[in-house]
């Protein structure tokens, strides 16, 4: 019989320095092309910066590029999310 795994409450900060951010866990990371950071005008350093790391990204865009650009589109790891929030537009947040 298989040995019941234990919750180790640090094993989320694997690999974390201190002073690092922690990432909440309701959001999900994603790595956006520099062909969806150009899509979508969230650009690194450029549209979105440290000083403003927030983009509001409308919804219908997402979805119509799950129609257009399908299993490569940056955002289909979190497609099933995207799909069942009643939300209107999607905020991202650039972590530097």
């Amino acid at each position: 019989m298989p040995e019941e795994r234990k919750e180790d409450p640090d094993a989320g900060n694997a690999g974390e320095e201190e002073g690092e951010e922690e990432i909440p866990s309701d959001i999900l990371p994603l790595f956006f092309t520099s062909k969806t950071q150009e899509i979508f005008g969230c650009k690194g350093d450029e549209d979105v910066t440290e000083e403003n790391p927030y983009k509001l990204i409308p919804k219908e865009a997402i979805l119509q590029d799950f129609k257009d650009r399908a299993a490569v589109s940056d955002f289909h790891p979190a497609k099933q999310i995207i799909l069942v929030s009643l939300q209107a537009q999607i905020s991202l947040h650039v972590f530097g």
